[in-house]
């Protein structure tokens, strides 16, 4: 039988994460909605569930995690959307991460910079 072995790095500045994954209408440009039960996951971490309103949150995340890349799925329309933590996070800080950030688009072609706070 194997052995497990978990290190823990001890005092290890973290922040919380939270933010809403946002989906525009493709018939109404610039009308955006709210994308429910949408899987949120920062690379190297567990994803998360966002509720009915879009709403996501991560407790504990390093700040090592700054520009990590994460990705949403919309279970309804299997669309995915990739975007990064903002390089901004502060110990203090709680960055809000959602479709539409400048920040958080990759390339600048995945997100709509209309898209509301």
């Amino acid at each position: 039988m194997g052995s497990l072995v978990l290190a823990v790095q001890q005092n290890v500045p973290t922040v919380d994460i939270s933010g809403k994954i946002l989906v525009e209408d493709p018939y109404v440009a610039g009308k955006f909605s709210a994308v429910p039960n949408a899987q949120v996951q920062i690379a190297g971490m567990a994803a998360v569930s966002a509720d009915a309103t879009g709403f996501y949150h991560y407790d504990a995340v390093p700040q090592s995690f700054a520009k990590a890349a994460v990705t949403a799925y919309d279970p309804v329309s299997s669309a995915r959307i990739g975007f990064s933590v903002p390089s901004s996070v502060h110990h203090h800080g709680e960055p809000h991460l959602r479709r539409g950030d400048p920040e958080c688009a990759p390339d600048g072609h995945e997100h709509d910079p209309r898209a509301p706070a």
